[in-house]
């Protein structure tokens, strides 16, 4: 095991000197307390030291790891490596209790935030989190949902637990689904996060929800003065309004969308929506214009502009989604089969599951292209287990059309 070389975290150190008294049998207050415990430890840590352990004196350098294994071997221990290990095991515990006394009542809210947001976060912390979250949608908790996002230490780290956020917001995008009194709460209070992204309106887009639409609409309101959060709000209700056919409404995002200035909004994604917006609108009105549009699209180099490959499945997936609404079957072939060969196993954990995605789209593509066994194998490779855990109502629709039609081929070829 690699030797831990990092400075000792303070949490760490407290539970030191609680142990360390604990073995010496009484409080160390004073520098005559330190002189005791100096021989009492085998004059094996300075006087000094000690006195900085336990704060009696300020001092810029942090307990070197010989001395942190001297004390945790005076505690009981066999080195400093150990004690931490026995303090993530009760840290642990200490977290399982805290869920049984919430299940109980027995704490108040403001007590479990203070407690969480006292903790290291760690994926153990997600996961207690997470339980809490099923704990309290069944006490139909309102404080507890409406402050939720206060715990901001466990939603300010995004590169290090993208993963763990992104499931907790996926979990409450289906609890509010399923209960109204959910959807109010979130209406009211998920649409401005004190947070560099906004977490539970661009994570989880989805404005077949009717309290989406309200959220986002209240999204679109706080942050008109963003030109991203203004393209954002267009660009999905456009979608969604194409999506079901209502083409005045369509029309007057779509008319919202021209007038802005997206050399000015950085995100590829949104980029990816404009330009399928923008096909949408032209199979619509201007069937004539409509090639220009997607040839434009093939001749974007997805390669080249998206040098990360989970960067390019996103762009290609999300263009892909729009090609597929209009019915652009084999243009989405040619551009996964360009822009995306051998390289796919460099893809992120985010990009596997947005891959997964893309395959569904491919598979549906395939299918349309008369090349069924294709889509056969591909869809016999599809992590079935990875379906919901990007949230997309979208490819999983043609999963399930997929299955079915191809379920009713084999049938008829078997009979």
């Amino acid at each position: 095991m690699a030797r831990i070389t990092n400075p000792a975290k303070e949490e760490h150190l407290e539970f030191l000197r609680s142990k360390i008294q604990e073995n010496f049998g009484r409080k160390i207050n004073t520098t005559t307390d330190c002189e005791f415990l100096y021989s009492n430890m085998g004059n094996s840590v300075s006087i000094d030291t000690l006195r900085r352990i336990f704060k009696l004196i300020k001092g810029e350098t942090h307990p070197s790891l010989p001395i942190l294994d001297y004390c945790a071997i005076y505690c009981g221990f066999k080195n400093w490596e150990v004690f931490i290990e026995e303090y993530n095991v009760l840290n642990r515990n200490k977290l399982k209790a805290l869920l049984i006394d919430c299940v109980e009542n027995k704490v108040k809210n403001e007590e479990l935030f203070f407690i969480i947001e006292s903790q290291i976060v760690e994926k153990e912390v997600y996961s207690l989190f997470t339980q809490l979250i099923l704990t309290k949608v069944i006490q139909k908790d309102k404080y507890f949902f409406e402050n939720i996002f206060e715990c901001e230490t466990l939603f300010v780290n995004i590169e290090k637990f993208r993963y763990e956020i992104h499931y907790i917001i996926h979990l409450l995008c289906v609890l509010c689904n399923q209960n109204k009194w959910l959807q109010k709460i979130a209406i009211k209070h998920y649409f401005n996060l004190p947070y560099d992204d906004d977490l539970f309106v661009e994570w989880l887009v989805n404005p077949e929800q009717e309290y989406y639409r309200k959220l986002l609409l209240n999204y679109y309101k706080a942050k008109k003065s963003n030109p991203s959060s203004e393209a954002f709000f267009h660009l999905i209700m456009a979608t969604y309004y194409a999506d079901i056919k209502n083409w005045e409404e369509f029309k007057s995002h779509y008319n919202s969308i021209k007038i802005l200035d997206f050399d000015k909004i950085k995100s590829n994604i949104l980029l990816m929506r404009k330009y399928g917006i923008e096909v949408i609108y032209q199979k619509k009105y201007k069937e004539e214009n409509a090639k220009t549009s997607i040839e434009n699209i093939t001749k974007i180099n997805f390669s080249k502009e998206y040098k990360d490959i989970s960067d390019r499945v996103t762009s290609i997936l999300f263009i892909s989604e729009y090609l597929y609404k209009c019915n652009e079957f084999q243009t989405i072939v040619n551009i996964i089969r360009k822009h995306l060969g051998s390289d796919l196993f460099l893809l992120t954990h985010w990009g596997n599951l947005n891959w997964n995605q893309l395959q569904i789209i491919l598979a549906g593509s395939l299918y349309f292209t008369n090349e069924i066994s294709k889509c056969n194998l591909i869809l016999d490779v599809i992590s079935k287990n990875q379906l919901n855990l990007n949230f997309s109502p979208f490819s999983n629709v043609i999963y399930n059309d997929l299955v079915m039609k191809l379920n009713i081929q084999k049938s008829i070829i078997n009979n």
